[in-house]
């Protein structure tokens, strides 16, 4: 006797999923001997633990001195900024659920004034989501199970693209 019993299908799969989260269209930053302004900006992260990169871009309109950044009261960046040192890779071990970046300018000399125009502040996150383990179970009735004398998993891997790799075990 010969007993089949269907599986729901399980999907496999990693894939990174890449997004953009804008923070701010124009941030100013200045600094003088009476004074400073400073700019925070926020952003989340919902599943901080697959995550895989995040990276900060903007465009500097205007800038003098040194720019200082930081993430979580932890400096990450410090000095006049140009091309060669965009994006700006955030530390993953500094990182939280909600995250807090501060943008400030260093001190100017005497009677002077340090100065940043930033536009278009954005995070660029990768997440790794996936799913690599699922469980399927199955009932056999008394009858069912008092016949049988060995038991054959059939099953069909269906891979989406062709350079798919890795180890599948079933248990």
């Amino acid at each position: 006797q010969i007993v089949n019993k269907q599986l729901a299908s399980v999907n496999l799969f990693s894939e990174i999923i890449q997004s953009e989260e804008s923070l701010a269209s124009t941030v100013i930053v200045e600094k003088t001997l009476f004074g400073e302004e400073s700019k925070e900006l926020t952003f989340r992260i919902s599943k901080i633990n697959k995550v895989e990169s995040i990276n900060l871009l903007f465009f500097v309109d205007e800038g003098k001195g040194d720019l200082i950044i930081e993430l979580n009261r932890h400096e990450i960046y410090k000095g006049p900024v140009n091309v060669n040192d965009l994006p700006i890779s955030l530390p993953k071990s500094l990182l939280r659920n909600i995250n807090s970046l501060r943008f400030s300018v260093s001190s100017p000399s005497f009677l002077g004034k340090n100065r940043f125009e930033l536009r278009d502040i954005s995070v660029f996150k990768r997440i790794k989501e996936e799913n690599s383990r699922e469980i399927r179970s199955f009932v056999l009735t008394r009858n069912e199970l008092s016949g049988i004398k060995a038991v054959t998993l059939f099953y069909t891997v269906n891979c989406f693209t062709a350079n798919e790799d890795g180890n599948l075990r079933i248990s």
